[in-house]
C-alpha cells in the first residue's frame, strides 16, 4: 500500500509540474507578444513622428491632421491604432482607449511569438527605408533616389536595413513606394 501510495503522490506531483511549467511556458509567450505589439505600436508612432517632421521641412507648417500626411504622399496609409494629434504643436502620441477590447492574440506558441517580432521587425524596416526615401526626396527638389543603396551613399542611412528572409525589396524610383517581395 505504502509504494503506490507514494507513486500515485509521484505522479501527482510529476503532472503538476508538468502544467505548472506549461503554464509559464504559455505566460512568458504572452508576455513577448504584449512586447511585440508594443514594439508595432512604437514603430507606427515613430513612423507618424518622422512624417510630420519630413510634412514640416517640406511645407513650413504642421499638418492640419494625420490624414494630411497620407494624401500628401508622405504615408501610404494610416498605422494601425488610435493616435491622439496635436496640430498646433505638430505632436503625435498613442490614445489609450479604456473601452478597447485586448486584441485577438494568437496561440502563444514559441513560432507564432518568433513570426510576429520578425514581421515586427520588417515592418519597422520598411518604415525606416520610407522614411529615409522621404528625406531624400525632400533634399533633392521633389526626386527620389535612383536606387535603395544611393541612400547609404548620400548618408541618410547606415546601411540598408535586411529584408525578411525569402524577400527582397521591390522599389520604384518614380514613386519612392518600397516593399517585399518573394525572391
Amino acid at each position: 500500500m505504502s509504494v503506490i501510495r507514494h507513486l500515485c503522490i509521484f505522479f501527482l506531483l510529476a503532472i503538476s509540474f508538468a502544467l505548472s511549467t506549461r503554464a509559464q511556458q504559455t505566460n512568458d509567450a504572452a508576455k513577448l507578444i504584449g512586447q511585440a505589439l508594443d514594439i508595432r505600436a512604437q514603430a507606427n508612432l515613430q513612423a507618424l513622428q518622422n512624417a510630420i517632421a519630413n510634412f514640416r521641412a517640406m511645407n513650413d507648417r504642421n499638418p492640419a491632421s494625420l490624414e494630411e500626411l497620407v494624401q500628401s504622399g508622405l504615408l501610404e496609409s494610416m498605422p494601425e491604432g488610435k493616435f491622439l494629434y496635436d496640430p498646433q504643436k505638430g505632436t503625435v502620441s498613442i490614445a489609450a482607449d479604456p473601452k478597447a477590447a485586448a486584441p485577438k492574440l494568437p496561440d502563444p506558441t514559441p513560432q507564432n511569438v518568433m513570426a510576429m517580432a520578425l514581421d515586427v521587425q520588417a515592418k519597422a524596416n520598411l518604415k525606416k527605408v520610407q522614411t529615409a526615401l522621404n528625406i531624400y526626396m525632400s533634399e533633392n527638389e521633389g526626386q527620389f533616389p535612383e536606387k535603395l543603396e544611393d541612400l547609404v551613399k548620400h548618408g541618410i542611412l547606415d546601411k540598408l536595413p535586411p529584408p525578411p528572409a525569402g524577400a527582397k525589396y521591390s522599389y520604384d524610383p518614380k514613386t519612392g513606394k518600397v516593399d517585399f517581395v518573394k525572391k
